[in-house]
């Protein structure tokens, strides 16, 4: 028999500082797949950054290319996102005095109240790393660009490796 297997899903995105985005909210984000476009330098990139910081920390690379935030705004923001065990807000603040290792303040807040932390964040995540969720469920441009260069059967391949995971 196959049980169901519940998925956490990302249902609001509050941006109080992090690259061009300063005071940005995203309420009522559909279950389904959701692809965000527009412009060139449009912020597009920014917020698929500000997702994975969201989930796996302020890296020296987002704190080098996002902070601090162009417009003002505190280092970082919150997701309400739904899964095993109900709703939960996740929020990761960052300071911009803290050294490049911090990955930032995490607090995980479930619906009853109650503060956690990352043991819950991974577990809403399923354990799934920086990478798998890089190559599954947060694509970006740079990675369909790669798709476009290549014959039939390398790019058969590539999209194999992008589903499993496999760098």
């Amino acid at each position: 028999s196959f049980r169901r297997i519940r998925k956490m899903r990302i249902k609001d995105v509050q941006i109080d500082g992090f690259g061009v985005w300063s005071g940005l909210s995203v309420h009522s984000m559909p279950d389904t797949m959701t692809v965000f476009y527009g412009p060139n330098e449009a912020g597009k990139t920014t917020l698929m950054h500000f997702l994975r910081t969201m989930f796996y920390g302020f890296t020296e690379h987002r704190r080098m290319r996002y902070m601090p935030p162009v417009y003002g705004g505190k280092p970082g923001g919150a997701i309400r996102v739904t899964g095993p065990g109900g709703g939960y807000e996740i929020c990761r603040r960052a300071q911009l005095d803290q050294g490049a290792s911090s990955g930032g303040q995490l607090t995980v807040t479930g619906s009853d109240g109650l503060s956690q932390g990352q043991h819950r964040l991974a577990m809403l995540l399923g354990q799934v790393d920086e990478s798998i969720f890089t190559n599954v469920f947060a694509i970006g441009l740079r990675e369909l660009q790669e798709l476009s260069t290549l014959d039939d059967t390398a790019a058969a391949d590539e999209l194999y490796k992008l589903s499993s995971g496999l760098d």
